[in-house]
């Protein structure tokens, strides 16, 4: 359940991104398919938590993943059969909690959301 590998991109600012490479990150955020440099595609970052999914569907019991945001993303692409260019509207908050559910045949997506903070304030948009 590793991160997306955004290859030469790793630990560069968007605004560096833009400026070594312009067009770059548009391509990246609607072309599925665009690599970065050394890096893999949202495409096969979908491909990998799909086999996760599936390899997991009929295994029973529970699992706990801790994982990055678009890995969760990409899994409830997967199980909702949603277009993966929808991947950049889903908010995966940081310490948010997704919940799937599966019956050995399908995946659903059972409760997605936010940690409140204390005091029960919602997290700022």
């Amino acid at each position: 359940m590793r991160d997306h590998n955004y290859g030469f991109w790793e630990g560069k600012t968007l605004e560096k991104i833009e400026a070594e490479q312009p067009g770059a990150l548009a391509a990246f955020r609607t072309d599925p398919a665009y690599v970065p440099g050394g890096g893999e595609s949202l495409t096969q970052v979908a491909s990998r938590t799909a086999g996760f999914l599936d390899a997991m569907r009929s295994a029973g019991g529970h699992l706990i993943a801790v994982t990055h945001p678009v890995v969760v993303r990409t899994a409830m692409i997967h199980i909702l059969a949603a277009p993966l260019t929808s991947c950049w509207q889903i908010d995966v908050p940081p310490l948010s909690m997704t919940s799937f559910y599966s019956d050995g045949t399908r995946w659903t997506l059972r409760a997605c959301g936010a940690q409140r903070r204390a005091g029960g304030k919602d997290p700022p948009d």
